[in-house]
């Protein structure tokens, strides 16, 4: 019987075992940690849906990457990618894209063909801008952007309607857009490490904030008098987690005793940047790129608020 998967993950491969060009009916291949240059072979496998190719060596896509019209889950990180081609856009199957820790400096205009894609992850390369179909993503359920060189969000990005998750840490954003109100399922926005001076244009959807290690002059009203009132289930209301660093709190005078009542299950949260000092409670709350960035190994323990 013919194998419909498999796995070659870690075995040093430079080129492809002899019994991956002959599975044709393979739906799963996982290739993750070799030292494979290409994959052109791949394409001549219409039935695969899953391909783990990530930590290879990998310098391009091939252009018939658009035969794979079955599949649904494509994993590249940590590879040598510089350039996406537009071919990928034909994958009308594929549900999560994984592309982070390239050298990536653009994304293919025609990314909004991809309508089913729910997961999209472009962390740690060299983007400098969006194309506009992002909007047209309207599945999309988790995007990651973290440390890129954005410097600015696409007003179309207000097509993500299904959007629950977006981080954008580490960039060099200067404003919100307006637009970012109408995303109206996002719970979880990090827009830290960026050149923000306000913090305004939040949906009322979410529920944890990450503004820490911005330039922050202002906040809107609105979200930190969300944060004093009085917990009420039977209100729509802001979030209930907002991470902040201790120059934001001395420049725009938050105490951290007006947050933390009893009757009020929000949360602030402060991070002493310049000393990389947080209490062990709150690392799960810091992206696992910064605790590699701070090198978090070794915590110095602060006082609970």
């Amino acid at each position: 019987m013919e194998a419909t998967h498999l796995n070659f993950r870690g075995k040093k491969l430079r080129q492809f075992p002899e019994e991956i060009r002959r599975a044709t009916n393979l739906t799963n291949l996982n290739l993750d940690d070799n030292a494979i240059t290409n994959f052109d072979v791949l394409t001549h496998l219409p039935a695969l849906e899953v391909l783990h190719v990530t930590n290879n060596q990998i310098g391009q896509i091939p252009e018939t990457i658009h035969r794979l019209k079955n599949l649904k889950r494509l994993y590249l990180t940590n590879n040598h990618l510089e350039t996406i081609p537009a071919s990928i856009c034909e994958l009308t199957e594929l549900k999560q894209l994984l592309l982070a820790r390239n050298q990536l400096k653009q994304l293919p205009d025609q990314l909004g063909n991809l309508t089913k894609l729910e997961i999209l992850n472009v962390f740690d390369n060299q983007l400098e801008y969006l194309p506009g179909g992002i909007g047209q993503l309207e599945r999309l359920d988790y995007l990651q952007l973290g440390f890129n060189q954005l410097k600015q969000l696409p007003v179309e990005i207000k097509g993500l309607k299904s959007l629950t998750s977006m981080e954008f840490f580490g960039n060099r954003i200067k404003q919100l857009p307006p637009e970012l109100t109408q995303l109206a399922s996002l719970t979880n926005l990090n827009v830290a490490e960026n050149e923000l001076e306000r913090i305004e244009h939040i949906p009322s959807s979410v529920i944890r904030l990450s503004i820490y290690a911005n330039p922050v002059k202002y906040i809107d009203a609105e979200i930190l008098a969300s944060f004093k009132r009085e917990f009420d289930d039977s209100v729509p209301d802001y979030f209930f987690y907002l991470f902040i660093d201790t120059g934001q709190q001395e420049e725009l005078k938050i105490n951290p005793a007006d947050f933390h009542k009893p009757s009020n299950r929000r949360h602030l949260k402060v991070l002493d940047l310049q000393q990389r000092r947080i209490h062990w409670h709150d690392i799960k709350h810091v992206p696992l790129e910064f605790q590699e960035k701070w090198q978090l190994v070794q915590v110095r323990f602060t006082k609970e608020f």
